[in-house]
């Protein structure tokens, strides 16, 4: 017996060694696991950086049109639906890989192609995916399409970067719209020229 009247045997010894032991080894286990999220939390926050940096925005570089002669041009129209699941970010519009026009809300815009086959397209300047339509367009007649925003972007808004690898609009060959419904869009001007 010690002079503070404390009674060492070896089964409490043992016991207090062993708590001590544990305690370390608990504190080892954390130290590596916090070591190895910060080694893991570097690379990923790097990779996401660069990703979020490269793959934001694809803006549109709109082409200006050579007109096509009046035997072989064929009239289009398309306009951009109001939608609020892509409120703010600009359509582009396009056919052949060249970006023809930028469409916001309630927006349309007025063009000629020459006949034969084209690939229409649309697209955000969010990086996504283009919708493609392949139209043959005939001589001296009128295509109208409709560009509408993918439902699925209310659900991919939460998810970060699946927007990249989808499309935000539609596009789809539909009956004219009648002048009365036309006038509640506004003209955005296409560009003609060699410039």
């Amino acid at each position: 017996m010690s002079s503070l009247g404390l009674v060492v045997t070896r089964s409490n010894l043992d016991h207090r060694l062993l708590c001590a032991k544990s305690g370390r080894s608990r504190l080892r286990r954390i130290i590596n696991i916090g070591t190895v999220v910060i080694q893991l939390s570097i690379p990923i926050s790097v990779l996401l950086l660069c990703i979020s940096v490269v793959g934001c925005t694809t803006p549109a570089h709109i082409v200006h049109l050579n007109m096509p002669s009046e035997s072989e041009r064929v009239e289009i129209l398309v306009w951009r639906e109001s939608s609020i699941n892509v409120w703010g970010h600009r359509l582009v519009f396009g056919a052949d890989e060249r970006d023809i026009v930028q469409l916001s809300n309630g927006e349309y815009a007025h063009l000629y192609l020459p006949t034969g086959s084209h690939r229409l397209y649309v697209r955000s300047t969010l990086a996504d995916e283009p919708y493609e339509l392949t139209a043959s367009l005939e001589a001296n007649k009128k295509a109208c399409l409709k560009t509408s925003a993918n439902p699925l972007n209310y659900a991919k808004a939460l998810i970060p970067f699946t927007l990249n690898f989808s499309n935000s609009f539609f596009l789809e060959p539909v009956s004219c719209l009648s002048d009365i419904e036309m006038a509640k869009y506004t003209l955005v001007p296409v560009e003609y020229g060699d410039k």
